[in-house]
């Protein structure tokens, strides 16, 4: 079919960009005080526990779902159309929780209408330094699934003179240090590593989007 879109065959990998991990958000008054307890709390009461995201098979609404195959946990996912709506929800209590990422969260944490129990990551970040992993809260398998990334791609197909121009120029602008400082500020990683890099990435990423066999619906 004309839709069927398949990156990995119809893209060529020129250069990664940046990661940005998601945190784990509750509302600052929440019984739920860390990661251990989000998940006892959801297999004592199962689906009694909701949580945000901003569509079904978005990165929240997947992070979820790994947190329950690896857990056990049953949560309620709760799909809303963007992450403004999705923090005002956990805000409100109208959700138990969400997963956004670290620069969109961060003004909500700053102005304590949220609270970040664990940082889907294998490190804490800068900008959240008193928010443990979910490595230390002894959840290891979930730091890989818990970030966004973003890469330089073209058309399959691209010449190879004009891949080359556009990594050199990517790596060009990284090594100038503005745009990678800025990164970090929104609490983000520079990736380096090129195509191979790359492509490494969203291979992973696809096998481990495969595994969940999440439905059309988003249903698990």
């Amino acid at each position: 079919p004309e839709n069927d879109f398949d990156p990995e065959r119809d893209l060529d990998a020129i250069a990664p960009i940046m990661s940005q991990p998601f945190l784990l958000i509750v509302k600052p008054d929440s019984e739920i005080k860390d990661l251990k307890g989000y998940v006892q709390y959801a297999k004592a009461h199962p689906r009694k526990l909701s949580y945000a995201s901003v569509g079904p098979n978005t990165a929240p609404h997947l992070i979820g779902q790994f947190l329950m195959k690896e857990t056990g946990a049953q949560l309620l996912h709760v799909p809303y159309k963007g992450g403004g709506a999705q923090a005002l929800a956990v805000m409100s209590g109208e959700v138990g929780s969400g997963y956004l990422t670290a620069a969109f969260v961060k003004p909500y944490i700053d102005g304590n209408t949220v609270r970040a129990i664990a940082i889907i990551s294998d490190k804490r970040s800068p900008l959240f330094p008193d928010v443990p992993t979910t490595v230390e809260a002894g959840y290891p398998s979930l730091a890989p699934v818990g970030s966004t990334w973003f890469g330089l791609y073209g058309p399959k197909g691209l010449p190879q003179e004009v891949r080359a121009k556009l990594a050199a120029a990517t790596d060009t602008v990284y090594r100038n240090g503005v745009i990678p400082e800025q990164i970090r500020k929104w609490g983000g990683e520079p990736i380096s590593g090129g195509a191979p890099s790359l492509e490494k990435m969203m291979g992973d990423g696809i096998k481990q989007l495969k595994s969940l066999l999440i439905s059309a619906d988003g249903k698990s």
